[in-house]
């Protein structure tokens, strides 16, 4: 409060002083007849006008003052973020020999049609594997991701346990294994809270810890659909485009009647005329409802796959806020396509659009279908 009130106080002084400064200095010389009276209002004009620029910082403290304490609010917000993390990168994710400290039970996945006899010792070693995941000097591994798999397989997991990473390490998959061929449809289901989304995670790369590993073809271009959109600030095309830009695109590939063209598709026809042209800025996030979002995501999608951007896409509930009928013309859509997907949903209408299913039964449990 006290700087703040001295500096008001120096300010507002200073306002005043600097008006009258230039005449005290020059009020001499014209006394003395050597300049006339328009060379005085020129002198003044000329030093107002250069101390106004130099004043700029003077001007400015306050919000000076505020966007300095905002860096350092946030440089302590990474401190704490960078000390969190550094505890976290040596218990997950240090090449650790897990075998001196824990008694690890080798996992067991269960497929489609197991005998009971199976599921029973599934139920057992998941139960004695989470007993010793809880224990305090259990270390889960690292999951690798390589870029070694195949074309016509670009995806493929081998003995896959994924487990949340914070301190709890609580298991959610365990020895998960699959591959995906081209043009292969995969459906995730099963109860919220399973792993469904944490898996997604795993295969972008983002969640790393557990054991196993994940081929992804190198060619692969993928693309993630969240279930809420993120909008870019920007035109229109700037929407579709991403979350590349038109430099990513040749300047024929982006045209206006094939943006019209690609809205048409998912349902958004008229949404360009509606605000303007594809060179309309607005806050999207605000003006588009859920379902426009997610349906403009599918048009990112769309296009994004016909110029040669994208093979390979994770929808994560991509259609949650859209209408049965609106879910079943952009699934069609990606049918029509070559492009290999992975969808998280909970609607049964979804698994009429997909080739496979992966159901998450239980506590770590599997079921390929």
């Amino acid at each position: 409060f006290f700087w703040t009130f001295n500096l008001d106080i120096f300010t507002t002084y200073y306002e005043y002083i600097i008006q009258i400064l230039p005449i005290f200095l020059v009020a001499p010389v014209y006394f003395s007849g050597a300049i006339k009276l328009g060379a005085l209002n020129q002198a003044w004009s000329a030093f107002n006008h250069v101390l106004d620029d130099l004043s700029w910082i003077l001007r400015e403290f306050d919000r000076i003052s505020e966007f300095s304490a905002g860096v350092d609010r946030l440089g302590e917000f990474v401190e704490f973020l960078e000390a969190r993390v550094k505890p976290l990168d040596r218990v997950f994710f240090a090449h650790v020999e897990l075998g001196k400290d824990v008694e690890v039970v080798q996992p067991h996945s269960t497929e489609a049609g197991a005998g009971e006899e199976d599921d029973a010792s599934h139920d057992e070693e998941s139960s004695l594997t989470f007993a010793s995941a809880h224990g305090s000097n259990f270390v889960p591994g690292r999951i690798e991701l390589l870029e070694d798999a195949a074309e016509e397989t670009p995806l493929v997991i081998e003995r896959m346990t994924l487990y949340t990473p914070d301190a709890a390490a609580r298991m959610l998959i365990r020895d998960l294994s699959f591959s995906l061929s081209q043009k292969d449809r995969l459906m995730l289901v099963g109860e919220s809270g399973r792993g469904k989304s944490s898996l997604l995670r795993a295969l972008a790369g983002l969640w790393d810890c557990g054991d196993g590993t994940i081929h992804v073809a190198s060619n692969a271009q993928a693309m993630f659909l969240p279930q809420k959109p993120f909008c870019t600030l920007g035109s229109l095309t700037d929407q579709l485009l991403y979350p590349h830009t038109s430099a990513d695109f040749d300047v024929s590939e982006v045209h206006d009647e094939r943006l019209d063209a690609i809205l048409q598709q998912v349902g958004l026809e008229g949404l360009a005329h509606r605000f303007g042209g594809y060179d309309a800025v607005r806050d999207w996030s605000d003006v588009l409802s859920n379902g426009e979002q997610q349906r403009l995501a599918f048009a990112r999608l769309m296009l994004s796959y016909e110029c040669g951007q994208t093979s390979f896409a994770l929808l994560d509930e991509a259609s949650s806020a859209l209408d049965t009928n609106s879910e079943k013309r952009v699934y069609q859509l990606l049918e029509r396509t070559s492009l290999t997907y992975i969808s998280v949903g909970h609607r049964l209408t979804l698994a009429q659009y997909h080739s496979r299913l992966l159901r998450l039964t239980g506590e770590t449990e599997w079921q390929l279908e």
